[in-house]
This record gives C-alpha cells, sequence and structure tokens, in this order.
C-alpha cells in the first residue's frame, strides 16, 4: 500500500513536473512568437523607408536623365535651325546670282 501510494505520488510529481516544462515551453514559443512578430515589424519597416528612399533617388535620377536629354534636344535644334538656315541664305544666293546672271546676259542679248 506504502508502495503503491509513493508511485502514486511519484506519477503524480512527474505529471506535475511535465505540465511545469510544458508551461514553460508555451511560455517560452510565445515570448519567441512575440520577438519575432517584432522584428518582422521592424525590418519591414527599414524595407519600406529603404523602397521610398530608393524610389526618390530613382526618380531624382530619372529627372537628371530628362534634363540632360532635353537640353541635347535643344542643342541640336539650335544647331539644326542654324544650318537649315545657313543652307537656305546659300540657294538664295544662288538664286540671286543666276537671277542676276540672267538679266545680264539678257541685256547683252538685247543689246
Amino acid at each position: 500500500m506504502e508502495l503503491k501510494e509513493i508511485e502514486l505520488a511519484h506519477q503524480q510529481a512527474e505529471q506535475q513536473a511535465e505540465l511545469a516544462s510544458d508551461a514553460t515551453v508555451t511560455s517560452l514559443h510565445e515570448q519567441m512568437r512575440v520577438q519575432a512578430r517584432d522584428l518582422r515589424h521592424k525590418y519591414e519597416e527599414q524595407l519600406d523607408a529603404l523602397r521610398d528612399d530608393l524610389e526618390l533617388q530613382r526618380k531624382a535620377e530619372v529627372h537628371e536623365i530628362e534634363e540632360r536629354k532635353n537640353g541635347q534636344i535643344s542643342a541640336l535644334m539650335r544647331n539644326h535651325e542654324r544650318a537649315f538656315g545657313d543652307i537656305k541664305n546659300y540657294y538664295n544666293d544662288i538664286t540671286l546670282n543666276n537671277l542676276a546672271l540672267i538679266n545680264s546676259l539678257k541685256e547683252q542679248v538685247r543689246m
């Protein structure tokens, strides 16, 4: 009978130890879950901040490239206008010289 009581007490002590161990494991598991959630939140905020910084940097670089492109387009248009004006003047001069030559030849033929 004493042996049975000792065994029963031993089993109850084992069960209590197991329950205490389970409670400790559950508590540690919950603490780890909270820490993991906090870390995830922290790094998601850092990731969002980094994305925003990179997006701002990308927009600034795109704006700079567009400004350079627009400057190059303006320079090309000025060069084109100048070349077009030069060629227009050249052909106008040729036309005027030809007309003057034709008129002088007409005058010579009339005389």
